[in-house]
């Protein structure tokens, strides 16, 4: 019986040891396998069963081959359908190379990589071998939508090994019962190998599984990138642009000033927003300037208001693959003449140096060796804001019971009037903590003066944990002003006033509540990404003061925090981007490592390695050192799609097999950004707005579909075409249009099924409803026994209408009924 998975880390190495029970009754033997990861681990019983002599008799005569009456399956692209239900092999373990059903039974033909052979002797039967041999059922079961998770062996019973060495295998596969399979495999003679009377086997999900990458520490490494000096690069400055295309549009944020931190960050972040929205409205691409904005190696120093731009721009990236660079300069460097260089990189992300292109990718951080209590003797007081819910509370708690902290300053805007915020503090108490629950805006800095006034010199303030924070989702081009000031005020102006106002204490830590938001997962929340590499800044800042601080960009907490408002379909796209969540007992003890680190700043987040090679698109850039360049999927092979083979296939069909195509291929992608398991599931002709698909899931949509396609597609894509069926034939007549040119009845269904998906409220509000009705002969403003131009009776109301009809009617009075037509007609 198999229990707790062993899983190999990315980095180090895993101790096995196995046991071998004392003969018993018929030389019964238990044998048990354990692993620990470090000396200091405690040992994980993986796997334990009883062997005895002996050897069943096989219940299958395989010498005959192919099976008389078995019916040939198609393997080809087995191991992308395999992929696609969570298994992801390598070559050694790509074996499946035929496959035959007859009745209830699956025959399948394995063979060994040739690589391996040397080593086939050393095993009765080779491990890739044996997975090999189980693939076929998955591969012919049609598993769509089972979201089961991946599928593991659990118990095996009855399994005799008859013969050793094989490299090439017959195997036949039955079920025995519903998640069971029964196996007899032979070598290439039909010579009998292996006989299993069941294997048992049950869904794993990826939680269970554990990552074996963890929930360690980041940090991130300015590696040196080779590039060659670039060709001319047509550009021209933001400033002088004024909207007018160029190949690439430099903006430079130096020299913005202003009265205060945190009013220079807003007007540095309000004219890189007024430029990525005008790039964005034309088709440059937009390479924005800091210096300093970034560090780089030890001793440089930071500008803070600068450093925002790094999270708003990668959110701009993130939502527009390929649009945007981030190039940080040292004072003196000219653009001009490093921006070839930059462009050639390829690079999302460089900060040039002393002639040396350098870009960000975060490593594995050695664990720090815990060292003085990071709250000194706990009698002192210590400062939690955003502390009555959330991640504050729940380290609040972690503060009294595992640091022994004894005197608590809680703060959130509503105080004790915070949900839940009074028995927190009885908690607390309970647990034997003075505690104090304040309200106050921490984005005001007179609020915060009087704050920490408030704190009883005999209790000094020791400690400040600003976990405090709101987010305000948004498209990079549709975040309003409120949104940023909302956002930007709690974690900028906030963390900022702490930092002035503490500056003269004795504190022993200053610990900031940062986010990957900021870095890795940006999409979607520029403003928030732009206000926690602000909290990074600040950190590095301090540190260059000689002043305490750590900025912890954590991941997202399960079931804590942020965590507790997404929705399945989030949570699933984080997954796919090989960014899970964190437990709350991995987020505290992440917090405990950042503590002992001593680094200004790290990144605290589960990085599952194996999704993200096999991510859809681009990973970015941060992330591209967990998953070396050879280990990577191509972006065919990871889904991404091959633009020249859809067009290759879609010439030698005629129309109604080509829309087909592209709408099997539209709902395929639409079931994965909404997590699905199966196109099936995606009805073609439903409006996107009634199955999920919120701003940013269709982003993700359209940059997946420019991938597989080829195409740049706007990006108010499922607006414009809100089925999957529309989305279909707007793709085809851009791909082929010179067959969409032949294929004018189907524009008129386009245009029928747009306009019936819209409300009759929003036909009227933008002004096309009089206009139907018009061309349908009606007016604007029926009245009772009204009579239309056709002298037909007229509705009661326009929304008693049936739109139909009135489509039908605007249709008929245009001569287009049954007609072909051309766009721009």
């Amino acid at each position: 019986m198999l229990g707790a998975p062993l899983v190999v880390p990315e980095r180090g190495g895993v101790q096995v040891q196995v046991v071998v029970g004392d003969e018993g009754d018929g030389g019964r033997r238990s044998v048990r396998v354990f692993s620990r990861v470090g000396e200091d681990a405690g040992w994980v019983l993986h796997a334990e069963a009883t062997v005895m002599p002996g050897s069943l008799v096989p219940a299958a005569d395989l010498t005959q081959w192919p099976p008389p009456g078995a019916v040939e399956a198609d393997v080809a692209g087995a191991y992308d359908r395999l992929r696609d239900f969570g298994f992801h092999y390598g070559p050694a373990f790509r074996g499946l190379r035929a496959a035959w059903r007859r009745g209830d039974e699956v025959f399948a033909e394995v063979v060994l990589d040739e690589s391996a052979h040397a080593d086939a002797r050393r095993f009765g039967l080779h491990p890739a071998l044996l997975d090999a041999a189980m693939h076929a059922p998955m591969v012919i079961a049609d598993r769509s939508g089972s979201g089961e998770g991946t599928f593991l062996p659990f118990v095996w019973n009855q399994v005799s090994l008859h013969a050793s060495g094989a490299t090439r295998l017959r195997v036949r596969l039955t079920r025995p019962g519903k998640d069971a399979l029964a196996l007899e495999v032979a070598d290439e003679g039909g010579r009998p190998v292996l006989s299993v009377g069941s294997m048992v086997g049950r869904p794993v999900t990826a939680e269970q599984l554990g990552s074996a990458d963890g929930a360690g520490l980041l940090e991130v490494e300015w590696r040196s990138v080779g590039v060659e000096p670039g060709g001319e690069v047509s550009w021209v400055g933001w400033d002088e642009a004024g909207g007018a295309e160029s190949e690439v549009v430099v903006l430079d944020c130096g020299g913005v000033v202003g009265e205060g931190v945190p009013l220079v960050v807003r007007s540095v972040v309000d004219r890189v927003l007024g430029a990525v929205r005008g790039v964005l409205a034309g088709g440059s691409r937009l390479v924005v300037v800091t210096r300093g904005g970034v560090v780089v190696s030890s001793g440089e120093g930071v500008v803070v208001s600068q450093a925002p731009v790094w999270g708003l721009v990668r959110a701009a990236e993130a939502e527009n693959p390929g649009r945007f660079v981030l190039l940080d300069l040292a004072e003196g460097e000219d653009v001009a003449g490093v921006l070839p260089s930059v462009m050639a990189s390829a690079e999302p992300e460089v900060a040039w140096r002393k002639g040396e292109a350098l870009v960000p990718r975060l490593r594995r951080r050695e664990v720090a060796e815990a060292g003085a209590p990071p709250f000194g003797d706990g009698e002192g007081t210590v400062l939690v804001t955003g502390g009555t819910g959330g991640l504050g509370a729940v380290v609040a708690r972690h503060l009294v019971v595992e640091y022994g902290v004894r005197h608590l300053l809680l703060v959130s805007r509503r105080g004790l009037a915070a949900e839940g915020a009074d028995a927190l503090r009885d908690e607390l108490v309970g647990l034997g903590a003075s505690v104090v629950v304040a309200g106050c805006d921490v984005g005001d800095r007179a609020s915060v003066e009087r704050l920490l006034d408030s704190v009883p010199s005999e209790r000094p303030l020791t400690a400040v944990i600003h976990a405090a924070g709101v987010g305000d989702s948004g498209l990079v081009g549709s975040l309003t002003a409120g949104q940023w000031d909302g956002v930007l005020r709690p974690k900028v102006d906030a963390s900022w006033h702490l930092h002035e106002l503490t500056r003269d204490l004795p504190l022993i830590a200053f610990v900031l509540f940062s986010s990957i938001g900021g870095s890795v997962a940006a999409a979607g929340q520029a403003n928030y990404a732009a206000a926690n590499v602000f909290l990074d800044a600040l950190a590095q800042h301090r540190h260059e003061e000689g002043l305490p601080a750590t900025s912890v960009a954590f991941g997202l907490w399960s079931g804590a925090g942020a965590g507790q408002a997404l929705s399945e379909v989030d949570i699933s796209r984080l997954r796919r981007q090989g960014l899970p969540p964190l437990s709350v007992a991995d987020g505290l003890r992440a917090f405990d490592a950042a503590l002992a680190s001593g680094a200004a700043t790290v990144t605290a987040t589960r990085v599952d390695t194996a999704a993200l090679r096999t991510r859809r698109g681009e990973i970015p850039a941060l992330l591209r050192g967990l998953v070396p360049a050879s280990r990577r999927l191509s972006r065919q092979a990871a889904g991404g799609g091959d633009a020249d083979g859809l067009k290759r296939q879609l010439s030698g069909l005629d129309t109604q097999e080509r829309a087909r195509v592209l709408t099997d291929m539209v709902r395929g992608h639409v079931a994965m950004v909404l997590g699905h398991g199966s196109a099936e599931m995606v009805d073609p002709d439903r409006n996107f707005g009634e199955i999920g698909l919120d701003s940013l899931t269709a982003v993700e949509l359209r940059n997946q579909l420019n991938a597989a396609t080829g195409l740049r597609l706007p990006a108010t894509l499922v607006f414009d075409y809100p089925t999957a069926r529309d989305i279909a034939a707007f793709v085809g007549s851009e791909l082929m249009p010179e067959a969409a040119d032949t294929d004018g009845a189907g524009h008129e269904e386009q245009v029928r099924r747009v306009l019936a998906g819209i409300p009759l409220s929003r036909l009227r509000d933008a002004g096309l409803l009089d206009t139907l009705l018009e061309l349908g002969g009606a007016t604007a403003t029926p009245q009772d026994g009204a009579e239309g131009a056709d002298g037909a009776d007229q509705p009661d109301s326009i929304d008693a209408m049936d739109k139909n009809d009135l489509i039908d009617m605007a249709f008929n009075s245009l001569g287009l009924e049954g007609a072909t037509w051309e766009e721009g007609n």
